[in-house]
C-alpha cells in the first residue's frame, strides 16, 4: 500500500469544519460507547469478518487520528462528535489492505471525499449530502475534489446511526 502527497488536506480540514459546523446531526456528541459503537458498525457494514479499529478515547489533547501500524483511532473530547467519528473511520476504511493493496492512496484525496460523502449519507440520516458536495467544489481558495461515486468502496451490509445509538 502506498500512500500519496496529501495536495487536498487543508482544503478538506476546512470543509469538513465547515459542514459540521453547519449541520446539527454532524455536532451531535456522542458518549465513548457509542464512538465505539459507530466505529464497529461501519467496519461491519463494509468488512464483516475483519476486526474494526480499536478506539482511544483520550482526555485531552489536540490531535484526532487514525493509525494504520495499530489499527486504532484516537479521539480527544473535541473530536467526539458524528462528523470527526466519520471522518476517521473513512481514514481507516481506505487504509485497509482489502482496498488499498497496490493503490495510491492520498489521505484527504478525492476517493476519501466521496467515501465521506456516502458516509455520512448512510450513518447520518437527513443531511443532503449533494449540498455538502458543492459546497466543497465551490469552497475558496482551493475547492474540494471528489471521485465518483462509483469508485468508491460499497458496504457490504445496510445499517444506520439509529442502529448504533443506546436507548434512553
Amino acid at each position: 500500500m502506498a500512500q500519496s502527497r496529501d495536495n487536498q488536506r487543508s482544503a478538506v480540514y476546512r470543509w469538513n469544519h465547515r459542514i459540521i459546523d453547519e449541520n446539527p446531526g454532524l455536532q451531535r456528541q456522542l458518549t465513548e460507547s457509542e464512538c465505539r459503537q459507530l466505529v464497529d458498525e461501519i467496519w461491519k457494514t463494509y468488512f464483516p469478518t475483519q476486526y474494526p479499529p480499536t478506539v482511544t478515547i483520550r482526555k485531552s489533547g489536540r490531535n484526532a487520528g487514525y493509525h494504520p501500524t495499530g489499527h486504532y483511532i484516537i479521539l480527544p473530547p473535541w473530536s467526539r462528535v458524528v462528523g470527526y467519528v466519520l471522518h476517521e473511520v473513512c481514514h481507516s476504511l481506505l487504509r485497509n489492505k482489502t482496498i488499498a493493496r497496490n493503490t495510491l492512496i492520498e489521505s484527504h484525496g478525492p476517493t476519501f471525499c466521496q467515501l465521506l460523502l456516502d458516509l455520512i449519507d448512510r450513518f447520518a440520516p437527513g443531511i443532503d449530502v449533494i449540498k455538502l458536495k458543492r459546497l466543497g467544489k465551490t469552497q475558496k481558495p482551493r475547492r474540494v475534489r471528489f471521485a465518483s461515486p462509483f469508485l468508491v468502496p460499497k458496504p457490504h451490509t445496510s445499517m444506520s446511526l439509529a442502529a448504533c445509538t443506546q436507548p434512553e
